[in-house]
């Protein structure tokens, strides 16, 4: 039977910059990559709307990880913002410039092959079997849902959270790594959207400017500026995705936001009072907000100026729910941090196994943070393979 010196269980983008740098380190490397999916780097080609956002320069690392980009081909630039995209915005090409390479490295991946087990078995298979870390005789079985068998000397755990189930991240590495004998901690949907008492169905598709604070028991918790975007159901946009990650008392009714239409304005009450002199009550919000905003806004004052005022700079939003797990970016919760060395990404617990990517209990803000993380533990774990 074939032993891999390495096998990395999901081509995503911390399982393909795993396989591209322990190639880079040592070519001879025996590797190969087991992708559930029909091809691999779907979450990738998803990231940003299909521009991905590849990483951001308020990461402490990004250097290390547009050195890495860099080395594979991948040519990016800034927005202006800190934010970091491919130059061309295009999230496919970025998938096709990894396969590219890894190909070029001749290191194979097999899609269609879900892992349903892996486990440590005596290695009766290669009479000069390495004698590694402890594991003397020890290696890896991995099994796939069609029964083939694979085995190698270490493995890289790389298969994404639960976020984006369409993609291929349904949870399968939390499995894996409890069966394992690692925590996992408490799994949560991260960076999504809001479900609100509110009836927000007659404003869905508006979209505008604020400043959004998160209340925890009338308590402020955290607030974000940026575009909010009202939905059937609630509210969504960059700034409410970053709020949900402090979304983790329960119940979730406990918490409330409030939106000020008009960051930076204080003086809206001397605003507002010269519009409606030049203007006229019924024409007060023009060009203040969009329509539907400004008529619901109008509807439940009554036109009554001091309680437009409070509406523009604190509109309520009580709490129902969080968008699950088809519309969450990321995933909060995971395998423990205090359980995997920081430096090789490998597992405390067991010698050999390395966690990585999204499978850790690691996730950061909108703005390239997470795909920074799943780059930096790849490199990371790639560079500790080759030891």
């Amino acid at each position: 039977m074939k032993i891999y010196d390495g096998i990395i269980i999901g081509a995503g983008a911390a399982g393909m910059s795993a396989a591209i740098t322990a190639k880079q380190e040592n070519p001879n490397l025996d590797l190969v990559i087991l992708e559930k999916m029909d091809r691999p780097g779907l979450k990738v080609a998803a990231a940003g709307n299909g521009r991905c956002n590849i990483t951001n320069k308020n990461c402490p690392d990004y250097i290390s990880t547009l050195k890495f980009l860099q080395s594979v081909g991948i040519m990016t630039r800034d927005d202006g913002n800190g934010w970091i995209y491919p130059y061309n915005e295009e999230a496919k090409s970025v998938v096709a410039a990894l396969t590219e390479r890894i190909k070029s490295q001749n290191t194979q991946i097999f899609c269609g092959k879900r892992v349903k087990s892996v486990e440590i078995i005596e290695n009766n298979m290669d009479s000069g079997a390495r004698h590694q870390k402890g594991q003397r005789n020890k290696i890896f079985q991995i099994e796939v849902d069609d029964g083939t068998k694979y085995f190698a000397h270490k493995v890289v755990l790389s298969t994404g959270g639960k976020s984006g189930p369409k993609l291929g991240t349904t949870g399968d590495g939390f499995v894996i790594a409890r069966n394992l004998g690692h925590t996992v901690n408490t799994l949560v949907p991260s960076l999504t959207t809001v479900e609100t008492y509110e009836d927000t169905a007659y404003i869905a598709g508006v979209r505008a400017k604020a400043s959004v604070t998160l209340f925890f028991k009338g308590i402020p918790v955290a607030a974000e500026e940026g575009e909010i975007q009202f939905t059937e159901d609630g509210v969504s946009g960059i700034c409410i995705y970053n709020l949900t990650r402090y979304m983790t008392g329960l119940p979730l009714e406990s918490y409330s936001l409030e939106v000020d239409f008009f960051p930076g304005i204080w003086n809206i009450e001397e605003v507002i009072a010269d519009r409606e002199a030049l203007m006229g009550r019924n024409a007060l919000l023009l060009t203040m907000l969009k329509k539907p905003l400004r008529k619901l806004i109008m509807d439940q004052t009554g036109g009554n100026v001091k309680e437009i005022i409070r509406l523009v700079k604190s509109f309520p939003l009580r709490v129902k729910n969080l968008g699950g797990w088809r519309k969450a970016q990321v995933t909060r919760g995971g395998v423990d941090l205090h359980e995997v060395s920081h430096d090789t990404m490998e597992s405390a617990l067991i010698n050999n196994l390395f966690i990585i990517g999204e499978v850790l209990d690691y996730d950061g803000p909108c703005g390239g943070f997470n795909l920074n993380h799943a780059w930096q533990t790849g490199i990371k774990a790639g560079r500790a393979m080759t030891e």
